[in-house]
C-alpha cells in the first residue's frame, strides 16, 4: 500500500515483500541470457572493455562494459 500526497511525494510505503534479491549486470557475454532477461538494453550497450579501463575484481573475466549515451534512446 502506498499513500501519496496530491503532489506525488511518497509518504508511506508498506509491503509484504519477502524477496529482496539483488542482481548485478556484469555485461559479460557468458552471462547474457540471464542478464538480458533481468535488465533492459544490456545487449545494445555492451561493448568491449577499453584497454585503459580499470580492472574490476568483482567480475571474472572482466572483458565488457556498458557504453551509455544519453542522446541515444537505446543506450540510456
Amino acid at each position: 500500500m502506498q499513500t501519496r500526497t496530491s503532489w506525488g511525494n511518497t509518504r508511506v510505503v508498506l509491503t509484504e515483500q519477502t524477496d529482496f534479491s539483488q542482481y548485478m549486470a556484469t555485461m559479460e557475454t557468458q552471462n547474457a541470457p540471464t542478464e538480458d532477461a533481468l535488465f533492459a538494453n544490456v545487449e545494445s550497450t555492451r561493448e568491449a572493455k577499453p584497454i585503459d579501463y580499470p580492472q574490476d575484481q568483482t567480475t571474472t573475466p572482466n572483458t565488457a562494459v556498458a557504453k551509455l549515451n544519453g542522446s541515444d534512446p537505446d543506450k540510456r
